[in-house]
């Protein structure tokens, strides 16, 4: 009896390793995913003068809403908002929408991937002529990405990625009409921290 009871316990165990464990990781083509992302950083910055111009803040926030094309590409779309301020300098506030694309490496519930993500921002920024009038610019941008997702969950995951751009043919607008354009890379990377829900 006590022989049977342990032999019914194993199968038991052995019944929900074997269900349990491929649970983990597994992102099937035609399946959505729902991410949501942030950051926040302070980076001293100099005025215009070349002295110390005190601390500037960047905040960060995003969502992709994509959909797995196969096992190892997601494609989908972005939106997020960026808020800088701070070091004397006024406040910048940006907000983009575009698409992006990831390609997946690995089998585990770790997975490394690269990609890339483009689309139009819109920046309103601070006027520093003595009328003190804000700026509208629009950009093409375009970031390169290289991230690690880690699922803790059949649905759920935590990633973190990294970002390397540039904004292409900008077209800035003054409040007197005027326009300029120009081509600006990142000064350096920035690193987002976020979760997605795979359904």
């Amino acid at each position: 009896m006590h022989d049977l009871k342990g032999r019914l316990c194993q199968a038991v165990l052995l019944a929900l390793v074997l269900g349990v464990t491929p649970a983990f990781a597994q992102q099937e083509k035609g399946d959505k995913s729902l991410a949501g992302y942030g950051s926040f950083q302070f980076t001293k910055v100099a005025d215009f003068s070349g002295a110390s111009g005190g601390t500037n803040t960047t905040g960060l926030v995003g969502i992709q809403f994509g959909r797995f094309a196969t096992k190892e590409i997601e494609i989908g779309v972005v939106s997020q908002l960026i808020i800088s301020g701070g070091g004397g300098g006024g406040t910048f506030v940006t907000g983009l929408i575009g698409g992006y694309g990831k390609r997946y490496y690995g089998a585990d519930r770790t997975r490394p991937y690269i990609g890339l993500q483009a689309g139009v921002d819109i920046t309103q920024a601070p006027g520093f002529d003595s009328s003190g009038d804000s700026s509208t610019t629009s950009n093409f941008r375009a970031n390169l990405t290289a991230g690690v997702r880690h699922y803790v969950t059949r649905n759920g995951a935590l990633f973190a990625e990294l970002n390397y751009g540039a904004t292409f043919g900008s077209a800035q607008v003054n409040p007197d009409g005027s326009s300029g354009s120009s081509t600006n890379f990142d000064s350096f990377p920035s690193v987002v921290f976020g979760f997605s829900i795979v359904f």
